[in-house]
């Protein structure tokens, strides 16, 4: 029926002067967790946060790895974690230091100072206790190569908040180009508050580089001097980055990201969180098809093809308009045999992850085939997929019912967050703009 683009996987890429270091800061004290949850491992993943970042960051090509840990889990780092870590990545170990006058971190600006004897260049740093989505390095590297500028990469606020209780984020405030203006911390956020979709947080995944290690020396030296309360005060990286974009004019842009931020706050996350990473072990777990007490959908596939032919050529010329403006699919000399092959392909491209497509019927008359559900690889940077749907002529009084079920479908079963469906949410001019 189309042909599905190639999208361009940029962990293959070469990157000249690229990212060459992650820095892991592991040595928070997790206060609320209940637990070093640095170091807690995924259950049915038998692996750490952090160990999910490395993986994500050595397909990108970041060969390089700092961990900052304290010194309670330093051994657990060393004897358990680090043998799992592939050989293709070095990996250096440094404690943060806490100091005799209180018995904690000085905060994340402090541990990335810990780190700076082993970083040269381009770096990005992330916290351990939180995964950013396969594609989070390789958009960082991505952005690395068109611009010297450093970068965030940015989350939906409203999609990083616990059930279980209120958590704190830093909040992005962004010029008409998502350049930041102000990074602010805003304290004990909950599910029920009013959140506008559009607002954006940092989860603390920063693209740097080394020359920050001179302005986060002064500043802390700057930061003992002027606290008078050490017990309780932190030198904070967001902080410190918003004192150079006020007072050096420092360019930081934000880069919203393509995955979900998976995390957590509390233990009571954690079984959760399980759940929205199982897809990592095999890469994907494709969601059951939908049913429901209206639809009932089936893989799109060859048994079907009498069906979705007759379907598709009584209604080819409202059909012109699903993917995209006067689009030539179906023809009107379309065979069944072509129909076929198209069927042929769907199946390939489920069967291989490539794309999905089914075939959807009325569930109230079990064998009435309406039409079709399409979820391809999104063309457009902004999207993780894009979505396709259409129901035969005599049953078009369906199609919004059938999109509702769809979106509904999709935000709970599937990992896709940026949805886009061209034509439908999004007018055919912005799309191929």
């Amino acid at each position: 029926m189309r042909i599905i683009e190639q999208v361009v996987d940029v962990t293959r890429m070469s990157f000249e002067q690229g990212i060459e270091t992650l820095v892991i800061l592991a040595a928070g004290a997790s206060t609320r967790f209940g637990a070093s949850k640095q170091i807690t491992l995924v259950p049915g993943l038998g692996k750490t946060f952090m160990e999910l970042s490395i993986a994500d960051a050595a397909a990108a090509g970041v060969n390089h790895v700092v961990i900052v840990v304290n010194a309670s889990i330093r051994y657990e780092v060393e004897n358990s974690i680090l043998p799992r870590i592939t050989s293709a990545v070095r990996v250096d170990l440094v404690e943060q230091s806490i100091a005799d006058v209180r018995n904690k971190p000085w905060g994340t600006a402090h541990a990335l100072l810990a780190a700076k004897e082993h970083v040269k260049g381009k770096f990005v740093v992330i916290t351990a206790d939180d995964y950013y989505g396969q594609h989070a390095f390789s958009d960082l590297q991505q952005q690395v190569s068109v611009s010297s500028d450093w970068h965030l990469l940015g989350y939906q606020l409203e999609q990083t908040l616990s059930d279980a209780g209120g958590v704190n984020r830093a909040l992005c405030r962004l010029d008409d180009q998502q350049y930041l203006l102000v990074v602010e911390e805003r304290l004990d956020i909950k599910v029920a508050d009013t959140i506008d979709s559009d607002t954006y947080c940092s989860m603390t995944i920063w693209q740097l580089d080394d020359s920050i290690f001179e302005s986060l020396q002064a500043g802390f030296g700057e930061f003992l001097s002027n606290r008078a309360d050490l017990d309780d005060s932190e030198f904070c990286l967001a902080d410190h980055l918003q004192y150079l974009i006020t007072t050096e004019g420092r360019r930081i842009r934000m880069i919203a990201a393509r995955d979900n931020w998976v995390g957590v706050t509390y233990a009571a996350d954690l079984e959760l969180v399980a759940d929205k990473l199982a897809h990592i072990e095999d890469g994907f777990n494709v969601p059951a098809p939908l049913s429901n007490n209206q639809f009932h959908f089936e893989v799109l596939s060859p048994p079907f093809c009498e069906q979705d032919y007759e379907a598709v050529m009584s209604s080819k010329t409202r059909l012109r308009q699903i993917f995209g403006k006067d689009h030539p699919w179906p023809r009107d000399d379309m065979s069944f045999e072509s129909n076929k092959q198209d069927l042929e392909q769907h199946l390939k491209e489920y069967e291989s992850k490539e794309a999905f497509a089914y075939s959807v019927f009325n569930n109230a008359t079990k064998d009435d085939y309406l039409g079709c559900v399409y979820i391809d690889p999104s063309k457009h940077p902004d999207y993780d997929c894009e979505v396709y749907l259409w129901v035969k002529d005599s049953a078009v009084d369906l199609d919004a019912p059938l999109f509702d079920a769809v979106e509904q479908w999709l935000q709970s079963s599937w990992p896709y967050q940026r949805r886009a469906y061209p034509g439908r949410t999004i007018g055919w001019d912005d799309w191929v703009s």
